[in-house]
């Protein structure tokens, strides 16, 4: 059961850091927050270098609709769909596996 925990708060990290990569792509868009700043793009860097592998792929098959990335939501879904996955199918044989 540790293990599935694990990989669980993982998987919510990673949905957390993919937001946080979106959020800061939208504010550098739109210059609410300083894109010069050190502590902001060591960040987004940060989440830029986390993300991007999985969203190349999506973004390969599935192109920008109007303009608009929804890469990261797919993402996101995957990432929900692995979740639940991981309860659905794992869990209940952690529990019934005998000692």
């Amino acid at each position: 059961m540790p293990f599935i925990n694990l990989i669980n708060t993982l998987l919510n990290l990673y949905s957390w850091v993919l937001i946080i990569a979106v959020l800061l792509n939208l504010l550098l868009t739109f210059n609410v927050i300083n894109g010069h700043n050190e502590l902001v793009r060591t960040i987004y860097r940060f989440c830029i270098s986390l993300t991007e592998p999985l969203l190349k792929p999506i973004r390969r098959k599935i192109p920008p609709i109007s303009g608009i990335d929804i890469s990261p939501v797919i993402l996101i879904l995957l990432i929900e769909f692995i979740r639940q996955c991981l309860w659905w199918y794992l869990v209940p044989l952690v529990i019934h596996t005998p000692l």
